[in-house]
C-alpha cells in the first residue's frame, strides 16, 4: 500500500504503475545538448559578481543600447579594460564644473573608469574612456547596464 485506504483503487493504480516502470528495460543514455550557445557562454561566468576593486587591469563587457542613424536601436556588448575603481571618494569633475555642484561630487563606490575598445562600426576609431557603475546585481544579466567578465 502506498497511500490511502487498504485496497483502494488509487493504491492499485500506483502499484501497477510502479510494476510497469520496474519491468521496463533501462534507458540508453546519449549526450544531448540542452543549452543553446548563448546560455553556455553565460554559464562560463562566475556565479557571484567579483569584487569591483579586484577588476583593475581586467577586461569586462558592458551592455548598452545603441542608436542607429536610421532610427533603429539595439543592445550591444562593449568591451574594455578597467583602469580605475572608485571607493566613493574619487571626484567627478563634470559635476564640480556645474553652476550648483552637489555637496559630494564623487563617483559611487561601485563605479569604474573603463578604457573602451575602438568601435569602427559605430564611427569610433579611437579607444574612449568613461565611468560606469558596476553593480553586483547587474552582473551577468541581459538588460541595460549589465556587465560581465570578458572571457575571450
Amino acid at each position: 500500500m502506498l497511500w490511502g485506504r487498504v485496497g483502494s483503487k488509487a493504491d492499485a493504480e500506483c502499484e501497477a504503475a510502479i510494476n510497469f516502470l520496474a519491468a521496463m528495460p533501462p534507458a540508453k543514455l546519449r549526450p544531448v545538448q540542452l543549452r543553446p550557445a548563448r546560455v553556455r557562454a553565460r554559464s562560463a561566468q562566475p556565479l557571484v559578481a567579483p569584487a569591483v576593486d579586484s577588476l583593475v587591469g581586467k577586461r569586462i563587457e558592458y551592455l548598452e543600447w545603441v542608436d542607429f542613424p536610421d532610427g533603429g536601436e539595439a543592445m550591444h556588448w562593449f568591451a574594455g579594460v578597467v583602469k580605475q575603481v572608485s571607493d566613493g571618494t574619487v571626484r567627478n569633475f563634470n559635476l564640480q564644473r556645474r553652476k550648483d555642484p552637489p555637496a559630494k561630487a564623487c563617483y559611487q563606490a561601485s563605479s569604474a573608469r573603463i578604457l573602451w575598445d575602438a568601435q569602427p562600426a559605430f564611427g569610433e576609431h579611437e579607444p574612449t574612456e568613461s565611468w560606469v557603475a558596476l553593480r553586483p546585481n547587474k552582473f551577468n544579466g541581459d538588460r541595460r547596464s549589465c556587465w560581465r567578465l570578458d572571457l575571450d
